[in-house]
């Protein structure tokens, strides 16, 4: 079904609603768009036409646990992805977070084997994330507990980060990281619990992304600190003590030492 309804300016996304009871809300210097309908009759589907202007990184988020409804996304070289509305953001899957060039884009949504009900999809631009700091605490609020909250921070190849929880969530709620090509850098991990020490393998902008399970529904308190890990380094003289402070999660201490010959050696561990 299409129908015209009116065009909506975004600041670097350009859409227009095809269907007119669909719902299209969001704030454009957030650079959030929320489209909500529902598929009412079997072999019906809710049709989008956005434009892009200059390339983008955006990221869906499903507020809808609906493995029977899916949505499609088709740009200017075909594809770009399809998933139900309740894997969009599974940890098990890649992330839903995906870079578009300039041209038209359309999202299409319907029903499998004639599912009928309601939907919600949230659109993000990447670069609305909240840019934060390592080692300041962070906290939030996901008013809708399904949704997705997105952080971007700096870094550098190399640069090792412990990842520390704080009171846990009242629900689930995953998170991952995106290196600066919006590529997954390790494995989705529970963000109600630290993560160990992990290195970011590339330099530049980094997404951090937290994701409510599809499951829940009520308001969801989250909380963490991205601790910038730190080793130290020591020159190491035989047959003197040599003291290790370890004084944050995840660090080491790094000791070296030169011999100009074999030299047999004993470790004593005095703590």
């Amino acid at each position: 079904m299409r129908r015209s309804a009116g065009r909506i300016p975004e600041t670097r996304l350009h859409f227009e609603a095809l269907e007119a009871r669909v719902l299209l809300d969001g704030d454009s210097g957030a650079g959030i768009l929320t489209l909500a309908g529902s598929i009412d009759a079997p072999g019906e589907q809710d049709h989008y036409q956005f434009s892009v202007d200059q390339p983008i990184r955006v990221v869906l988020d499903s507020l809808s646990n609906r493995s029977d409804l899916t949505w499609r996304l088709d740009g200017p070289g075909g594809l770009v992805a399809r998933r139900s509305f309740s894997a969009t953001e599974s940890p098990n899957t890649a992330p839903p977070a995906y870079d578009l060039a300039p041209g038209s884009y359309r999202l299409s949504v319907d029903g499998t084997q004639d599912a009928l009900g309601a939907y919600a999809l949230r659109v993000i631009d990447a670069a609305s994330a909240s840019a934060m700091a390592p080692d300041t605490p962070v906290s939030g609020v996901l008013e809708v507990g399904n949704q997705s909250a997105l952080y971007r921070f700096r870094a550098s190849a190399g640069d090792s980060y412990f990842f520390k929880a704080a009171a846990p969530a009242s629900g689930a709620l995953s998170a991952r990281l995106l290196d600066p090509f919006g590529r997954q850098e390790g494995n989705s991990f529970d963000a109600r619990q630290d993560r160990q020490r992990f290195t970011v393998e590339r330099s530049g902008e980094y997404l951090l992304l937290l994701e409510g399970d599809i499951a829940n529904q009520a308001a969801l308190a989250y909380g963490f600190t991205l601790q910038q890990v730190v080793d130290s380094h020591s020159p190491l003289r035989l047959g003197e003590t040599q003291i290790a402070t370890i004084d944050q999660p995840g660090k080491i201490a790094h000791f070296t030492f030169d011999l100009a010959a074999t030299t047999p050696v004993v470790f004593d561990r005095l703590g």
